[in-house]
């Protein structure tokens, strides 16, 4: 009688667990979602993009570090060998995303820019096909062709009804969030999730300031209500859907973590047209659904494989 007891009690548990990781994993996607229109909000204050990923990077890696350096100092102990893949995925990784996918929503509404950032898994799925030597399927090539017209109807079919420039910087954050994917899980996959999001800001943050201290400085003179949104901006839509994001993924696993991530998509754009009146269009929505089931089913070929 008692091991049946103990044996409702961990089904019992488990169901609790995988359903605390659907929530983690929801408001995690909301949470980044809402991202775009904080640095929106941000670029009001005519603060450059690069001086925000300083200022938020700061936050961030100080929020990772103290409690870690009290509590578990040896989560962040790495190889020589990681250490320096670390560097690589930090510069050539987030640091060139983050820049690109910032500097889009200088040009596009915040749903567009989170939209050609979510066609990231393209260059993923290619890179699988040109350097893995994956098959190269007809339904693969049909899902690709149906992506890019989604695409199309999202940014509005040639001559683009958006500025060229901010969709080349949402192309090449898509490409460079693609190659952090990719680096990670083929280069770092024996890395703990903290201690890859921490090393790979701060080497992100340390490139950052090399490159923009020496010649421009630090833009400091902003208003109190900034720095508000700046610190909103890292505790809510970097440091804590993060951490929900690796907590669901260790709870449902991956594949359902990333079709959950999708939220995302039209979190941004509900959140740009309340916040900035931003005009949303039936084809652009018909676009984007596209696009998110194109996606989908892209991620779902690739894990399967």
């Amino acid at each position: 009688m008692s091991e049946l007891l103990e044996l409702n009690y961990f089904i019992e548990s488990r169901f609790i667990l995988m359903k605390l990781g659907y929530v983690t994993s929801i408001l995690s996607a909301i949470l980044f979602g809402l991202a775009g229109v904080l640095i929106k909000l941000i670029f009001s204050f005519n603060i450059e993009s690069i001086d925000l990923i300083i200022l938020q990077y700061t936050f961030v890696v100080i929020l990772l570090f103290i409690p870690l350096s009290i509590f578990n100092i040896k989560t962040l102990k790495v190889g020589k060998t990681d250490f320096l893949r670390l560097m690589v995925l930090g510069v050539l990784g987030d640091c060139f995303m983050t820049v690109f996918y910032y500097k889009s929503f200088y040009y596009l509404p915040v749903g567009i820019a989170t939209v050609l950032l979510y066609t990231s898994p393209i260059f993923i799925y290619l890179y699988s096909v040109f350097f893995e030597k994956n098959k190269f399927t007809i339904k693969s090539f049909i899902l690709l062709i149906a992506i890019f017209i989604g695409c199309t109807m999202v940014i509005g079919i040639l001559p683009f009804s958006y500025s060229t420039t901010g969709i080349v910087y949402g192309i090449l954050a898509a490409a460079c969030f693609g190659f952090m994917n990719v680096y990670s899980s083929k280069k770092l996959k024996d890395i703990n999730s903290i201690s890859l999001t921490f090393y790979s800001m701060l080497f992100s943050l340390i490139f950052l300031c090399i490159y923009r201290l020496p010649t421009k400085g630090l833009e400091l003179n902003l208003p109190i209500k900034a720095y508000i949104y700046i610190m909103i901006l890292s505790l809510l839509c970097a440091f804590l859907p993060l951490m929900l994001f690796y907590y669901s993924i260790k709870r449902i696993g991956s594949f359902n973590t990333s079709v959950i991530g999708n939220l995302e998509v039209p979190t941004a754009i509900v959140s740009g047209f309340l916040i900035f009146n931003e005009e949303i269009r039936v084809i652009q929505l018909i676009g984007t659904l596209i696009i998110l089931l194109g996606v989908y089913n892209i991620e779902k070929h690739s894990a399967i494989e």
